[in-house]
């Protein structure tokens, strides 16, 4: 019998979304909040219950929204979430799933701010237990069955950092679903390390490894996407991306030890390594080491260590079709096999040239 009950209940809020059609939910990129200093999208999928709007919420990285103050409940109703007849009702992260009549944020911030319709909370309703908290017309807030359908907020953080704080020791690792901040800090004033294996990594504006003197550093890319506007691999610190798979684009300029001091180092052996600007060298320490993969670069290199073939057992390979390239040492076989192919543009070597150093 309650097999049948639950049944007629999914059917019914199903039939009630097709009545309504099926409208676009997200926006072409995540909207930012300056006032809450975080990301606001649509959970990807549609129409949901709000179990599966929660995952995919976490699977951005993100929680279904949190609202703190009328403010924030008026900027989501000017910007995109306002439900009307075609989208009548979103899911929050408001909920009393755990204990019935103590509603939480599933972010586990404390409820400073409410906006309840008339009556409500209730916990009445024709689908049995209302449990999950659904944002109506007007932004006001229903308890509802988490068996209904609709579309969820996703809120999370503008900007991450791994690593944050002096003497911290932290990872985040990546394998799958997406992700998207305008800045991302590895290693800001702490040691910090990103893994990804899977998945896409949007950047809007810069990625930097090391940020302070006292920061450290590492991206290690062996699968899914990266993309970014700009990459700092050691800002004041010290910076490391090592790739061995999956694909790293920067839009404009890639720097390697951009102030006195850092350290920027980026070992390539798998993957592709895109550059839309140019590679700068910075008043720092820079290495471009090269045992396999793909780098591509639209504007010029300059950097102070251009390695080809540096690891011991490795096959690496660069082509100069046009543009500059300019290095103080570059050494094309050190420990593994390196080739260095020229068919146009300049190469510049300061100091050292050296082939087959002890391949």
């Amino acid at each position: 019998m309650k097999k049948n009950i639950l049944i007629f209940i999914l059917l019914a809020v199903l039939a009630a979304a097709i009545a309504l059609g099926v409208p676009t939910f997200s926006h072409a990129v995540p909207v930012y909040n300056p006032a809450t200093d975080n990301l606001y999208d649509t959970v990807p999928g549609g129409l949901q219950t709000w179990t599966p709007a929660q995952a995919g919420a976490v699977n951005m990285g993100a929680n279904l929204v949190t609202i703190n103050d009328a403010a924030e409940q008026a900027w989501l109703l000017a910007n995109g979430w306002n439900p009307n007849a075609s989208i009548p009702r979103y899911w929050i992260g408001l909920n009393d799933i755990a204990s019935e009549g103590t509603f939480v944020w599933v972010s586990g911030e404390p409820v400073t701010y409410t906006n309840w319709l008339p009556g409500e909370p209730n916990n009445r309703g024709p689908y049995g237990a209302e449990n999950a908290v659904e944002m109506v017309s007007g932004g006001k807030w229903n308890d509802v069955s988490t068996l209904y359908l609709a579309p969820g907020i996703a809120e999370w953080a503008a900007t991450l950092y791994v690593g944050r704080y002096a003497g911290s020791n932290e990872t985040y690792s990546l394998s799958g679903g997406s992700r998207y901040y305008l800045y991302e800090y590895i290693g800001y004033d702490g040691t910090g390390t990103f893994t990804q294996s899977g998945g896409t990594n949007t950047v809007a504006n810069t990625l930097s490894l090391g940020t302070f003197s006292d920061g450290s550093g590492a991206y290690n890319l062996s699968g899914g996407s990266l993309s970014a506007s700009y990459e700092y691999i050691g800002f004041f610190g010290t910076g490391t991306f090592n790739q061995t798979g999956g694909t790293n684009t920067v839009a404009n300029e890639l720097t390697l030890g951009a102030f006195a001091g850092s350290t920027g180092t980026y070992n390539l052996s798998g993957g592709a390594l895109n550059v839309g600007g140019n590679i700068v060298n910075g008043d720092g320490e820079s290495t471009i080491n090269i045992d396999g993969g793909t780098l591509n670069v639209t504007g010029s290199i300059d950097v102070d260590n251009f390695n080809v073939g540096y690891s011991s057992g490795s096959t690496g390979a660069y082509t100069l079709s046009n543009g500059s390239l300019s290095a103080v040492d570059e050494y094309i076989g050190i420990e593994g096999t390196g080739t260095f192919n020229q068919t146009g543009g300049t190469n510049t070597v300061a100091n050292e040239l050296v082939l087959g150093n002890n391949s």
